[in-house]
């Protein structure tokens, strides 16, 4: 997509030179020597711009200076011109900008490009009034042309508004307010493409069911395990790191996706614990897996990350086997065992046959793949 909107850019850029350019042989463009070196000149900007478009896509300051660059070579075009009615024609290409600006910046340059292309038409106006020329068609185009620089990027900047609270709504789960399955995927992209840079790290996502949910809708009612689900959901969110990606894909089961390094605690440790505590009687069975970040910074990221999340899934279902209240990792190593079992149990996964075995700590796990 990003490929397309350069492409365009490029496009209409090098059409505004093109234009430029042919109005040196129009009757209505410039006469002077000094105006046709101005036109050449701004024609040539655009033609460089145009170039550096299909080369790559511009950082913030070089997109601030196309900015300037075009505002400045569009007014020469229009100013130069010896018909001052075809210089206001010209000035819709203001609008053009406009809508760039309004995608890409702040108020205050699209205010700027309001100022310059109002203040160009305002002196070509000016001119056809001195001219004798019709300067009713003179102030009816400068109006319409206030109209366009004015309307079309507040016109944008509210669809845009609109269709990014749609967007923000669509990844949302209407309960919980947690994200949903698809925000889960794009915001947990999100985090990878901030770590790739570090290039460290582990990406962790974490699978939860809650243990025997059925029983709270069928003894309390539905409104009672809406509220549970309501209430899980923050405690999830807020005994996760503040960089965690918490999401509710079904009915009871929700995913977390973290950053962590093998330095750190194991990630969501305390979490089997903290959903116990919440106030209706419900506990989770818990599964992780993790990857090295650098592992993903490649074109088949979703690919690895469902391979996570079936590698969670599964080492979920082994604590659900283990008795539930339970939190273990792909690997079979038991990350917390709730503190009121009385007697913790490690359940390792061989060829997809869930089996039990005495658990060991976290320091104790480390100490032996050490």
């Amino acid at each position: 997509m990003q490929h397309i909107a350069r492409l365009g850019v490029a496009a209409i850029t090098a059409a505004f030179a093109i234009v430029a350019m042919a109005m040196m042989w129009s009757p209505a463009g410039p006469h002077e020597p000094w105006q046709r070196a101005a036109i050449g000149t701004a024609a040539t900007i655009g033609a460089i711009l145009a170039l550096c478009w299909l080369v790559a896509w511009p950082t913030l300051i070089q997109s601030r200076l196309y900015v300037l660059a075009g505002n400045a070579c569009i007014a020469a075009a229009c100013l130069t011109q010896s018909d001052p009615l075809a210089g206001l024609t010209g000035c819709y290409a203001f609008v053009v900008l406009g809508v760039y600006i309004a995608l890409m910046h702040c108020a205050k340059a699209t205010s700027y490009n309001i100022a310059v292309s109002l203040g160009v038409a305002a002196i070509l106006a000016a001119r056809v009034n001195e001219r004798g020329g019709d300067i009713i068609l003179a102030v009816c185009e400068t109006a319409i042309l206030a109209l366009f620089c004015i309307g079309a990027p507040i016109a944008l900047q509210t669809m845009m508004h609109v269709m990014a609270s749609d967007i923000v709504r669509s990844d949302r789960d209407t309960l919980t307010g947690l994200l949903n399955r698809h925000g889960f995927y794009h915001h947990t992209h999100r985090l990878i493409d901030r770590s790739v840079a570090a290039n460290s790290g582990h990406l962790s996502i974490t699978m939860i069911d809650l243990d025997n949910f059925k029983q709270v809708n069928d003894t309390y009612g539905h409104s009672a395990g809406d509220k549970a689900l309501i209430d899980v959901g923050d405690t999830l969110r807020r005994h996760s790191s503040p960089n965690a990606v918490v999401a509710r894909v079904g009915g009871e089961e929700f995913l977390i996706a973290e950053l962590w390094t093998p330095a750190e605690a194991a990630p969501g440790v305390q979490l089997c614990d903290a959903v116990a505590d919440t106030p209706h009687e419900v506990t989770a069975s818990m599964g992780t897996s993790s990857m090295p970040v650098a592992q993903l910074n490649r074109r088949n990221r979703t690919l690895l990350i469902d391979q996570l999340i079936a590698q969670a899934d599964s080492a979920m279902y082994a604590a659900k086997i283990a008795g539930g209240n339970h939190h273990q990792d792909h690997n079979g190593r038991a990350l917390a065992p709730a503190a009121r079992q009385t007697t913790p149990r490690h359940v390792a996964i061989h060829g997809g046959v869930a089996t039990q075995a005495p658990s060991w700590t976290m320091s104790e796990a480390h100490g032996q793949t050490a």
